[in-house]
């Protein structure tokens, strides 16, 4: 008997107590109403949690922030308004005492805001071109931000003082894709170029001094940092339609060189890599991509071996993927511009259930989370709005 993953839509206005509605991802049917608020794409989602309570975050192109409640799935502050042009990253996490929301905007603004009250902590004054991407992370005992810029820079900022404290400067153009975390025994941060700037830099994030620069061709549209059985691993989607993976550590390609190719990639795309996210699928390491061509592929993250065939179900461009676990079961997430979300098994690469179609534009943004027992989906669109939907038991479905 097949196994049936049910999705509750957590909906603003709905009828239902808290406002959340079933979403039966074994049909696709549809209940309930979106988290509308914004007038414009919402390009950047993401979730985490604010004292006793868990948050979604998004940003749009109409200048906003909103920060949402995902278990009242209603706003949790008032729209938090001070970019003067589309906001493309947002971030949430720790500055010093208190929970903060980082966004990055075409107006070359980041700004700082509590995620308890919405309000704005601070202005962050460096970059004069579009912050294109922005992490929280850390830098030894310091909680950091990072941000990347059309200005061809990266910068770190101390996340509790608003300092500047590095300036990361070393690409051709500008800085599309942010990733920090650890490479063997030391913080780092890893920044991809725009197309012009065929290299990944890799950043001691304490010292500020550029540890190696990796060579890709055609530019590096997304980069991602993470474990590859037994060592911390860079992954980069490059312009070309392949993908590279390095040591972190030691800047040295982890996947065997593949025939007519002077450097190892992982071939198997045939336009763009929009995105990479690398996670876990039972007890192996798994790089999940998505491209221009509306596959979505599965890769082993230690041999660089695919998966099983590409991944077909959307019907254009995909645009982000993410892991999540529901249950004991790993999923991989996949946002397209055929307006749809798809759900399909990290380990064998399976559809689970049918696309889930509440949005009207293009789905440029996807994550996943808890709340209490329940794991999330969290969607943003080109249609204004944000989606969020939770699996939960079937015992526990609701009427």
């Amino acid at each position: 008997m097949q196994r049936r993953i049910e999705l509750a839509q957590r909906s603003a206005g709905s009828a239902s107590a808290g406002g959340v509605r079933v979403w039966d991802a074994a049909t696709g049917a549809q209940l309930g109403a979106p988290l509308a608020g914004h007038t414009s794409s919402v390009v950047a989602v993401a979730l985490g949690r604010v004292q006793d309570r868990d948050v979604i975050v998004s940003g749009s192109g109409d200048g906003t922030v909103r920060i949402w409640d995902a278990t009242l799935a209603s706003p949790a502050t008032a729209s938090a308004a001070g970019h003067r042009l589309p906001v493309e990253s947002v971030a949430i996490g720790r500055a010093g005492a208190r929970d903060v929301v980082v966004s990055g905007a075409r107006d070359g603004t980041v700004l700082i805001w509590d995620a308890a009250t919405g309000a704005q902590i601070n202005a962050l004054a460096g970059h004069f071109a579009p912050v294109h991407a922005v992490a929280l992370g850390r830098a030894a005992d310091r909680e950091v931000i990072i941000t990347g810029s059309k200005d061809e820079t990266a910068c770190v900022w101390d996340a509790a003082t608003g300092d500047v404290v590095h300036v990361l400067d070393g690409h051709d153009s500008g800085v599309r894709s942010l990733a920090t975390g650890r490479a063997g025994d030391r913080d780092v941060i890893v920044s991809g170029g725009l197309h012009g700037d065929e290299k990944v830099r890799v950043w001691d994030a304490v010292r500020g001094d550029l540890i190696r620069t990796l060579r890709v061709r055609a530019g590096s549209r997304t980069v991602a940092l993470g474990r590859a059985g037994n060592r911390d691993v860079i992954v980069c989607g490059s312009g070309e339609g392949h993908i590279y993976v390095w040591d972190a550590a030691t800047g040295k390609p982890t996947v065997p060189a593949m025939p007519a190719f002077t450097a190892p990639r992982l071939i198997g795309h045939a336009r763009d890599v929009l995105c990479v996210a690398i996670g876990r699928a039972g007890d192996r390491d798994v790089i999940a991509s998505g491209t221009w061509e509306s596959t979505v592929r599965l890769w082993d993250a230690v041999t660089g071996q695919p998966l099983g065939e590409p991944l077909v179900g959307h019907g254009k461009g995909v645009c982000s993927v993410a892991f999540g676990r529901f249950g004991d079961r790993g999923l991989v997430l996949s946002g397209s511009v055929d307006s749809t979300v798809r759900l399909w098994d990290a380990l064998t690469g399976a559809p689970v259930g049918t696309a889930l179609t509440g949005h009207h534009g293009t789905v440029y943004a996807v994550a996943t989370g808890r709340v209490g027992d329940c794991g999330l989906v969290v969607s943003g669109s080109e249609d204004t709005t944000v989606i969020a939907y939770e699996h939960r038991p079937r015992r526990e479905r609701l009427r």
